[in-house]
């Protein structure tokens, strides 16, 4: 009884202090995880053409490879409070494939995408950011249209085994 009294003290002091709660072993249905990974700003590109000659999502017309069927892309910023981690996957309830991707530049002008492979570091108190023209997470094979307004629900797997599951709103790209 007594430790069921000091742990509830605990939670409390830290609800007081503004800090959130969640446990390891459950997805967060939030933005924040147990082991200091936040996500901020999350959001969801509407569908883009059905066929891109330049896999680039708006960001360049230089060429790439071909999309197959309807395509769409993740961005977000990935906070990390913790000890250095990884995203090794991302998946989605509107998309048959889910990767993470970087775009790179392929040299004579040309800009194309590529996997990250072995997943994306997530430096210990630091931060990730995935944007147009950079690292973000692909949508590919869409299950349907994605238009601004909906919600996605998108689900992160990290290194060390947390995952986050995040409810992420379609919105078109801000203006650059």
């Amino acid at each position: 009884m007594k430790m069921r009294v000091v742990s509830v003290a605990a939670v409390a002091a830290l609800v007081l202090a503004g800090c959130r709660v969640v446990t390891p072993a459950a997805p967060a249905s939030g933005s924040e995880s147990a082991t200091g990974i936040r996500i901020v700003d999350a959001w969801v590109r509407p569908t883009a053409m059905k066929t891109m000659s330049d896999h680039s999502h708006g960001e360049s017309k230089s060429g790439g490879m071909a999309m197959d069927g309807p395509v769409s892309a993740a961005y977000m910023v990935i906070e990390n409070t913790g000890g250095s981690d990884k995203l090794i996957s991302a998946s989605t309830d509107v998309s048959e494939v889910t990767e993470i991707h970087e775009t790179k530049d392929m040299g004579n002008g040309m800009m194309g995408m590529q996997p990250v492979q072995g997943g994306l570091d997530i430096p210990a108190n630091g931060s990730v950011t995935l944007k147009p023209g950079g690292y973000h997470i692909m949508l590919m094979k869409l299950k349907q249209d994605l238009t601004p307004g909906q919600m996605v629900k998108l689900t992160l797997t990290f290194q060390s085994g947390q995952v986050i599951t995040l409810d992420v709103p379609v919105k078109e790209p801000p203006m650059q």
